[in-house]
């Protein structure tokens, strides 16, 4: 979603190189990179100077094919509590989704986990 954003603000070729862009470019995709994030995350990228730079930190950190993206995954199913939903179906459609990413990472949750 951030990517399809920033391709509508005319911001895409700030993330693509860091040479092919002028400073104000970097600068606004920064800043928008920076809002469309959660306070956690942003975290990660308080220390990036330009958009590329932030792009290319939470690419790497969020690849799904990596580790982080796994455990954020598995972190986010074990934190995610009924408490924080308005209704039962929203939160087992929430559990759902999750196990759905998961298995798409090929990993398997135990038997007990699973929502039929």
């Amino acid at each position: 979603m951030a990517k399809a954003y920033l391709l509508r603000e005319g911001l895409s070729k700030a993330i693509a190189s860091a040479e092919n862009t002028h400073d104000r470019m970097q600068e606004k995709s920064l800043a928008d990179i920076i809002l469309m994030c959660e306070y956690d995350t942003a975290n990660h990228i308080q220390a990036c100077k330009t958009g590329f730079e932030a792009w290319k930190t939470l690419k790497d950190l969020y690849n799904s094919d990596g580790f982080t993206s796994k455990y954020l995954l598995l972190q986010k199913f074990y934190q995610t509590s009924q408490a924080d939903f308005e209704t039962v179906k929203a939160y087992v459609s929430k559990l759902k989704f999750i196990l759905d990413n998961l298995a798409a990472q090929d990993l398997k949750m135990p038997e007990m986990a699973n929502i039929a």
